[in-house]
């Protein structure tokens, strides 16, 4: 089932046909919605405008039909600014901030949604397996950075299903693998059934912080290989660096342009110091195909700090 597929039914029916005739000929990666202009789409070869003004209507109905009609179920997710509906899409908000005794509680009024639709590519990670697995067999922890929509999230599930399933051809045995899905992006869990294919021998703990749920992985399922999306904060360092003392590899995705970039970030510098990555990986996309730009290999020991 395609990513439009699985949002059609959130759209007004004119608006979906509209759609869903532009997804018969362009790979549709973002459907964006803002009050008072045309609906944009943006795909793998660059963006097409709708005939199709968006008024506070269809911002109404597209937001209930995200939400099921319960702003209070989908409170905790919209303190992040985003909902992620079944099968990994994601819709982000912007519009009026809710601010209660000086924290943010949600956007209150919606006048524009970004929705990202999420994509299972089998064998996007064919040309990386063999940089993250050594001739040995050990999985190498790495860090791969991009900027947002490159393709990392996909990237990773890929990794974890091969990394779980074993690839004969290139030497790979099975591991234990777990995913850590604190958005339900990666394996897209709901309602007791995943959408995405993260293999075989994959345990799945969704809609968890990642901190948590690493070490909970750690304290309970005895991974090989963790796989985290979008590391950046500094539980979430001091997690990985104690995965990596308790010899566990971890494949974690961060934002950035450059290796130089994710060093600046103050809590991802704490894991190149500790040198807690095997690789750091810069990934761009091209021709629609993920390609390493950019890489670093580290030797893992630690020079562990206090906070």
């Amino acid at each position: 089932m395609s990513g439009v597929d699985m949002i059609r039914d959130i759209f007004p029916e004119r608006i979906r046909r509209k759609i869903e005739k532009a997804a018969t000929i362009y790979d549709i990666e973002e459907i964006r919605l803002r009050l008072s202009k045309n609906i944009q789409i943006i795909h793998s070869f660059g963006e097409l405008i709708l005939d199709e003004i968006t008024d506070e209507s269809v911002i109404k109905t597209v937001f209930e039909n995200i939400s099921g009609h319960s702003l209070y179920a989908w409170e905790e997710e919209l303190k992040g600014g985003f909902i992620t509906l079944k099968g990994g899409s994601r819709v982000g908000f912007c519009g009026r901030a809710l601010i209660e005794n000086g924290v943010f509680k949600r956007i209150s009024e919606v006048s524009s949604m970004n929705i990202r639709l999420s994509k299972e590519v089998k064998g996007c990670a064919d040309n990386i397996m063999k940089e993250i697995v050594s001739n040995d067999g050990e999985v190498l922890s790495t860090l791969i950075i991009s900027p947002p929509s490159v393709g990392k999230t996909t990237l990773i599930r890929d990794i974890a299903r091969q990394l779980s399933n074993g690839r004969k051809d290139m030497l790979i045995f099975p591991h234990k693998v777990v995913v850590i899905d604190e958005r339900s992006e990666i394996a897209s869990f709901n309602h007791e059934k995943t959408y995405c294919d993260v293999g075989d021998r994959t345990d799945i703990l969704d809609s968890c912080p990642k901190s948590i749920a690493i070490m909970l992985a750690i304290r309970t399922m005895s991974p090989d290989v963790i796989v985290v999306d979008e590391i950046g904060s500094y539980e979430d360092s001091c997690a990985i660096l104690e995965a990596s003392k308790c010899g566990v590899s971890v494949i974690a995705t961060a934002h950035g342009k450059s290796i130089t970039d994710a060093e600046k970030r103050r809590n991802l510098n704490d894991l190149f110091i500790n040198n807690a990555f095997n690789n750091a990986f810069v990934i761009e996309r091209e021709k629609n195909k993920i390609h390493i730009k950019e890489r670093r290999k580290c030797v893992q020991q630690f020079h562990l700090r206090s906070s």
